[in-house]
């Protein structure tokens, strides 16, 4: 039986685009909705019939919702989420915003994978009273229909600061990721805790930026970073590795040698740091693996299996070349 992910890999589009399609979803371009269906329809690729579910009194449908579709740490987990599933009767659907709250109060889908910052707690806490079962990624809510399995960025955190600590540095500044952020949040709460714990006085107010998660506004913030402090410190860490690579060739464009004059760390070990050159000292995380965790906890709860809320530890310091050694 063909899936989401058959389709992606052939049609070249990633899995979020490809749900976005076969649901005729409003953001997603005319011709770009016809090629995928011309794809689907090769791989013999067929979507659950709405009549035959609604019978069943369940959807076969697996919701996820996100905040967004351009970064790589969520194909990632959908990737690993997609291929759970394979051998299931679910289907796997992409989406954000009002339209998955909407789907969701509305019993569209069996249950509602949340990593969306956007959805506040307590509509989420609302679609678990509807009846939907909720699995979040990025926060914990008690109610006895929300579940949820998230990844310890605390600890991430902490193996890289302390790292950078034992190395002899002292004079830090943060790059965080939005402000609504729970991933970004917590990074940065474990960074102070660490720096707290060391003794070390940390500036916020000249030495904490706040960025999108991006490239781009990892280069424009290194930029501010740059007028504002004079780079008065000797290392910047990065809430991901996105932001760290648009800092990196800030740095590059101003003539700012890495780590020389400059130490840059990141968070996530997507797969562009390891074309990256120089190569990151960031932290590892299997969000393939974690996807697959996710997945088959989400099949735990809706069986009706013992369900163990979860934190994903799997999580290891990368020693690249942007940080002295």
């Amino acid at each position: 039986m063909a899936t989401l992910k058959d389709i992606a890999q052939k049609s070249g589009f990633s899995i979020s685009t490809v749900s976005y399609a076969l649901n005729d979803h409003s953001s997603i371009p005319e011709e770009t909705k016809k090629k995928i269906w011309e794809v689907a329809k090769e791989v013999n690729y067929y979507p659950n019939a709405s009549a035959r579910n609604l019978k069943k009194n369940h959807t076969d449908v697996v919701g996820v919702f996100i905040s967004g579709f351009e970064g790589p740490a969520y194909h990632q987990v959908l990737d690993g989420i997609n291929i759970a599933l394979t051998n299931t009767p679910y289907t796997l659907f992409v989406l954000n915003g009002r339209e998955a709250k909407k789907m969701a109060y509305q019993r569209q889908v069996d249950i509602a994978i949340t990593f969306d910052d956007t959805i506040s707690d307590e509509d989420l806490i609302g679609i678990a009273d509807s009846g939907t079962p909720v699995l979040t990624l990025d926060r914990i809510l008690n109610h006895k229909n929300m579940y949820h399995h998230i990844i310890n960025n605390q600890l991430g955190m902490l193996l890289i600061t302390n790292y950078l600590l034992e190395q002899g540095y002292q004079k830090f500044a943060y790059l965080s990721g939005p402000v609504l952020s729970h991933d970004s949040n917590n990074r940065y709460k474990s960074f102070l805790d660490v720096l707290k714990s060391h003794h070390i006085d940390f500036d916020e107010t000249k030495y904490k930026f706040i960025g999108e998660f991006t490239i781009q506004s990892g280069y424009q913030s290194f930029m501010d970073i740059y007028k504002k402090t004079g780079l008065d410190f000797e290392v910047l860490v990065c809430g991901n590795d996105e932001m760290a690579i648009g800092a990196i060739q800030a740095a590059n464009d101003l003539g700012i040698k890495i780590p020389e004059d400059l130490s840059i760390t990141g968070f996530d070990n997507i797969l562009l740091t390891e074309y990256f050159s120089p190569r990151i000292t960031t932290i590892a995380i299997d969000r393939v693996n974690w996807g697959k965790e996710v997945a088959k906890l989400a099949m735990n709860i809706l069986n009706n299996k013992y369900v163990n809320n979860d934190t994903y530890e799997e999580i290891s310091l990368i020693i690249g070349a942007t940080t002295k050694s």
